[in-house]
C-alpha cells in the first residue's frame, strides 16, 4: 500500500511539472529552465520529487563563461528543507546567488559561504557571477548519507551535460578533493582522457589543491571539451590556504 501511495504522489508532483507533448524530444525549442525540468524528470525518475536541488546561482549565469563550481551535494536535513529538486528548479530566480542566503548565521555569513566567495575572488570574480551546481541533486545532512551515490551521479551527469555545452568552461572548479566521495572524484570518473592528479603547488598538502586535465563528453554531439578540473579542500572543513590562492590567480 504504501509502494502504491508514493507512485500516486510521484505523479501528482511530476504533472505539476510536466510540459505539453513530447517535450523531451522538442528540446529545441525550449527554454534552458525547461530542457533542464525535461531532463531533470526523464534521467532521475521518482529521485526528482526528493529534498534536493540542482544549482546554487540563478539562471542568468547558465552562459558562456571560464568557470564552473561544483559542490557534492545540498546540505541540511531533508525533513526540515524539503522542498523537492524540481520545485527548487522551477522556482530558482534568474538572478538568485545561494551563497548570499541565509544558511543560518546571516545572509551570506556562513564560513562554508564565506571560503567559496575568496575562491571566486582569487580567480577575478564574484561568486554570484559564476555558474555553480551540485554534482548530485539529492539532500542529504552529511556524505554518509547520500545512497548509492555512484547511481546517483549517472543519473545527474547528462543535466551537466546540458550545462557544460552551455558554459564550455576552461577550468571546473569543485568544492572538496578527496579520492572516496568528492566532486573531483566524480569528474574523473567520467573523463574521457584524465590525466595524472597533481597538487597545486609543492608541498604535497591536498590543503593547497589538486589538480588535473580531462576532456568530457558534452551533450548535443560535440567534441569532447578540454578542462581542468580543480579540486578546493572543502569550505565546510578547510581555510582556503594562500597557496591555493596563489595557483588560482595564476589560471
Amino acid at each position: 500500500m504504501e509502494d502504491s501511495l508514493n507512485i500516486v504522489e510521484m505523479s501528482r508532483a511530476l504533472a505539476q511539472f510536466s510540459l505539453p507533448g513530447n517535450a523531451y524530444a522538442e528540446d529545441e525549442k525550449m527554454t534552458p529552465k525547461e530542457k533542464t525540468l525535461s531532463l531533470i524528470q526523464h534521467h532521475l525518475g521518482r529521485l526528482a520529487i526528493k529534498p534536493g536541488s540542482v544549482m546554487y546561482n540563478g539562471w542568468s549565469t547558465l552562459k558562456r563563461g571560464p568557470y564552473y563550481f561544483m559542490g557534492l551535494n545540498p546540505g541540511g536535513d531533508p525533513k526540515k528543507q524539503s522542498k523537492s529538486i524540481l520545485e527548487w528548479t522551477s522556482g530558482l530566480e534568474d538572478d538568485y546567488c545561494d551563497y548570499d542566503a541565509d544558511w543560518g548565521h546571516g545572509e551570506g555569513c556562513n564560513q562554508h559561504q564565506k571560503r567559496v566567495k575568496e575562491i571566486a575572488s582569487a580567480l577575478g570574480k564574484k561568486i554570484a557571477d559564476i555558474f555553480a551546481a551540485n554534482a548530485l541533486f539529492v539532500r542529504s545532512q552529511n556524505d554518509d548519507k547520500i545512497s548509492n551515490p555512484q547511481s546517483l551521479w549517472e543519473k545527474c551527469w547528462p543535466v551537466h551535460q546540458y550545462f557544460l555545452s552551455i558554459v564550455k568552461p576552461s577550468t571546473i572548479i569543485c568544492l572538496g578533493n578527496g579520492n572516496a566521495l568528492s566532486s573531483f572524484s566524480l569528474l574523473r570518473s567520467v573523463a574521457k582522457q584524465p590525466f595524472e592528479v597533481k597538487f597545486c603547488d609543492n608541498s604535497g598538502s591536498f590543503r593547497n589543491g589538486k589538480y588535473f586535465d580531462g576532456e568530457f563528453v558534452v551533450e548535443g554531439g560535440q567534441s569532447p571539451i578540454p578542462i581542468t578540473v580543480v579540486g578546493a579542500p572543502h569550505p565546510s572543513r578547510f581555510p582556503v590556504t594562500e597557496q591555493f590562492k596563489e595557483f588560482l590567480g595564476g589560471l
